[in-house]
């Protein structure tokens, strides 16, 4: 596990699309979460650190199990789209994100996405994903 966390599926787990399973590459030995924040004055928690079809607060918690990450949804969300990081600032603040972080075992940090593409409960075949939406970010 060398190289950075990247996801390879995203699927709803269950029928009423209120929870989400994210599978990576690069973590056979499991993943980990860096622990909540304050930062900017609010404690920051993972659920901070994703967005459901570029909205924030929908996410009312998440767990690990080795290679995936379940994130259980505040409601139904069927034909969603997840992304992982905002932008640049926590949502509806100036506040530069820091976290909190998805890691590997080896603590490399795992590729952020935008509007990953979540397959419909019952899927079972493992097609491939679309690619997510790529674009460059100014780190300056």
């Amino acid at each position: 596990d060398i190289g950075s966390p990247n996801i390879r599926a995203a699927l709803f787990t269950t029928p009423e699309s209120n929870q989400i399973a994210l599978v990576f590459s690069n973590a056979q030995h499991g993943l980990l979460v860096t622990p909540d924040a304050t930062i900017g004055g609010s404690i920051r928690t993972m659920s901070d650190a994703f967005l459901l079809n570029d909205t924030v607060q929908a996410v009312r918690s998440v767990q690990v199990l080795g290679d995936t990450m379940l994130v259980n949804l505040n409601a139904c969300y069927p034909g969603a789209r997840i992304s992982y990081i905002p932008d640049q600032s926590y949502a509806g603040t100036s506040v530069v994100y820091e976290g909190p972080w998805i890691l590997n075992r080896r603590g490399v940090g795992a590729f952020s996405f935008h509007r990953f593409p979540i397959r419909p409960f019952g899927t079972t075949t493992a097609a491939p994903q679309q690619p997510a939406a790529v674009r460059k970010l100014d780190l300056r």
